[in-house]
């Protein structure tokens, strides 16, 4: 039979064969078409979050309790381990770290009293001594104090503690030293437990608030922290350039910062109510810039143990906004020039050459002096920045040894400016 010729029986099973592909593709658009005609062709708007909002950490820290029959090297270690979990509570509601401490070690454990950071690559050494004692140590990147002021350290430092060690119910569990002991956490889980935050200072003289920029770790124990780090003393490196609203005197009455319906309450002693109407503005400006950033909170209040509300006539209830009593938080304007002293020469440069002052001197060993003036034309004296030509200032930048910081606006006091205590002061430059 001649090719492509075909006989009854074959073209009909072509046929047969034609039609059930077509039955199927005809299925097929017909559960398509019935699926689109589920899909809402119209709904209501609705708002989605802020882009400033905070949104509480979802990762959580999961460390197992000690194991029976453990090594002391395994408890060690797993207590050092567990310590990443410290606000995460078990069954019995106390943290699983508590669980490879001998009792009367439990009451020692000051997790945020100081929080030493190492590299996430490097393993903490376990060193057996003479008694029931171990020695743990290991190459440190960092170190943040209970104040959050997290401070990197030179290459090459080691921390170590010693350790002792004695059974409970039959079970090895780790005494702590006299003194206490914090944190000690790899570069991933501190950047899973810690975040940076702001804490609030006006300007000698003036009503814009400085940043200063401080770790600590999120919760519900957040709004606390940093209510207690605000309540203290001006940093040393931001010394007269800032004042703070706080005397020394005055703390925090109940050791929380309670939370209700976005509400923050602060409240504190006695002696806050005998300032003057510039401190008092100024607590309530600090404390609601530096508060309203905690996740949830969206007004402030702050109160006096026994008396009410802190008085200040422009504050009728919950403060949002530290422009509500006369303070500013934005950025000030950078200047764009420097004076540049080299020996007798004066010269003026740009700010940003001034990652290049190696380049700018003849001697290795000269001595530059760099006069920034301050935000806007006028406004007072300039900062001063003095160092080596040959050392180039450093920039904070984003690594695996460090978070990143975050800069802070560059205080000046404004001529004719008085400070919240009636004296004047001068600016002093700050590396942040």
């Amino acid at each position: 039979m001649p090719r492509g010729i075909q006989t009854g029986a074959a073209a009909a099973r072509q046929r047969r064969r034609a039609f059930s592909m077509r039955g199927v593709v005809a299925v097929l658009v017909a559960l398509a078409v019935g699926a689109c005609s589920g899909l809402p062709t119209s709904s209501p708007v609705q708002s989605g979050r802020s882009v400033d909002e905070q949104v509480l950490p979802e990762v959580r820290i999961v460390v197992p309790p000690p194991a029976a029959g453990a090594s002391p090297e395994q408890i060690v270690r797993g207590f050092l381990r567990a310590g990443a979990a410290f606000q995460e509570s078990t069954d019995s509601g106390q943290p699983v770290a508590n669980a490879y401490l001998a009792p009367g070690s439990v009451g020692r454990w000051r997790p945020t009293s100081s929080v030493t950071v190492f590299d996430r690559s490097r393993t903490v050494a376990v060193e057996a001594l003479t008694g029931d004692k171990v020695r743990a140590s290991v190459a440190v990147v960092a170190t943040v104090d209970d104040t959050g002021h997290y401070r990197e350290v030179a290459p090459g430092t080691v921390a170590q503690v010693d350790l002792g060690l004695v059974r409970v119910s039959g079970e090895w569990r780790v005494e702590l030293p006299a003194d206490g002991f914090g944190l000690w956490l790899n570069t991933d889980d501190f950047g899973r437990v810690f975040d940076p935050h702001r804490v609030h200072y006006p300007t000698v003289g003036g009503r814009h608030l400085v940043p200063d920029v401080r770790w600590f770790a999120g919760g519900p124990r957040l709004g606390t922290a940093l209510a207690r780090a605000q309540l203290g003393p001006v940093p040393d490196y931001l010394a007269g350039a800032v004042e703070t609203g706080f005397p020394a005197d005055v703390t925090l009455a109940v050791d929380a910062v309670s939370v209700d319906a976005g509400i923050a309450t602060v409240v504190l002693t006695p002696p806050a109510s005998a300032m003057d109407l510039a401190h008092r503005r100024a607590i309530w400006a600090q404390l609601v810039a530096t508060l309203l950033r905690v996740p949830g909170v969206q007004g402030v209040v702050v109160e006096v143990q026994g008396a009410g509300r802190l008085v200040v006539p422009e504050v009728t209830g919950p403060l949002r906004s530290a422009t509500d009593v006369g303070y500013g938080a934005d950025p000030l304007p950078l200047p764009r020039t420097a004076l540049l002293r080299l020996g007798e020469r004066l010269t003026s440069v740009e700010i940003v050459r001034l990652d290049d002052l190696d380049g700018l001197g003849t001697s290795p060993t000269a001595t530059a002096t760099v006069a920034v003036p301050s935000a806007g034309a006028g406004d007072g004296p300039a900062r001063r920045v003095r160092g080596p030509t040959s050392r180039r200032f450093p920039r904070h930048t984003a690594s695996s040894r460090s978070p990143p910081m975050e800069p802070t606006s560059s205080p000046s006091l404004r001529a004719g400016q008085k400070p919240l205590g009636g004296t004047t002061g001068s600016a002093r430059a700050c590396r942040c």
